[in-house]
């Protein structure tokens, strides 16, 4: 998948994709902690038409073991064969804003302006996440592009729990998050020359 002039483009011909946000599908309640309900991979991709495009969540704590919390990508490597067996594309989404299914907090403004580089509870920072993971599965023909962060907003919060009634963004957050998009997408590009990069903005963005 490439664009030029903002125009998307599979295999040179003009593409319009169309697909689902299937968030659930490396949960492994076997292996991993989960985020939303297991499904039959087989099952969900056979159901789809060649060439569909699907959106999930690749987060580092899908592919952590609950059992000793270290990293098993099994969970995640299963979808990348199911989806290659079946002729279908990925959008892998790399972590959330919320911090849902991983340490559930939100990504304030210091967070972009460097803490993203910084050590976690989980076995590598975001930084060394994505090069982890864009480097295992750049090499995938499934994948259509790399999400970055799903819903990305820098935000200062006056409640420890960033309610959206408590929380602004500063006038400079635009370019905060274009230069942490700078930042981030140049871990990526050192594994990966490639496949496009991308965010998931909220609605109305």
């Amino acid at each position: 998948m490439t664009t030029t002039g903002g125009i998307l483009h599979l295999d040179g011909h003009p593409w319009w994709p169309t697909g689902f946000n299937a968030y659930q599908l490396a949960t492994d309640w076997t292996v991993n902690a989960g985020c939303g309900a297991m499904v039959d991979l087989d099952s969900y991709f056979s159901s789809r038409q060649p060439g569909t495009v699907t959106r999930f969540n690749a987060f580092q704590n899908l592919a952590v073991d609950k059992r000793n919390g270290k990293l098993n990508f099994e969970p995640i490597d299963a979808v990348f064969t199911a989806t290659q067996r079946h002729g279908q594309l990925l959008i892998p989404v790399l972590a959330a804003q919320d911090g849902g299914c991983e340490d559930e907090q939100y990504r304030t403004r210091k967070w972009y302006l460097g803490g993203w580089q910084e050590p976690t509870d989980m076995p590598l920072s975001y930084s060394e996440w994505v090069a982890a993971a864009v480097d295992r599965w750049a090499g995938s023909p499934s994948i259509a592009a790399w999400e970055l962060l799903g819903e990305p907003e820098v935000g200062v919060c006056a409640t420890p729990d960033c309610d959206l009634h408590q929380r602004r963004c500063p006038e400079d957050s635009p370019q905060v998050l274009r230069d942490w998009v700078d930042a981030a997408g140049a871990v990526a590009r050192a594994h990966d020359q490639r496949h496009l990069l991308t965010l998931g903005p909220l609605g109305g963005a």
